[in-house]
């Protein structure tokens, strides 16, 4: 079964049971509905933006820098034919 198939097949069970609740349920149901999704994409960004910053270490830019450009290492092995 292919993903879109079962993606309606999937949520039109839901809506069959829906169908059976009261008003209210209903109502009710989409409220939270409504709610995780706010929470979800609010979580979502707020993850995101915890990626950004400095980073914490004990060496300064300027050592790293240096560490990383002496660990460089642009000879190649010449491969015997």
């Amino acid at each position: 079964m292919k993903n879109a198939e079962f993606n309606s097949t999937l949520v039109n069970s839901y809506l069959s049971l829906l169908r059976r609740l009261s008003f209210n349920v209903r109502n009710e149901i989409i409220e939270r509905l409504r709610n995780s999704m706010r929470s979800d994409s609010q979580n979502n960004e707020d993850e995101l933006l915890q990626l950004f910053g400095s980073f914490h270490g004990e060496y300064s830019a300027e050592e790293l820098i240096s560490q990383i450009r002496s660990s460089r290492n642009f000879e190649r092995p010449n491969p015997s034919l």
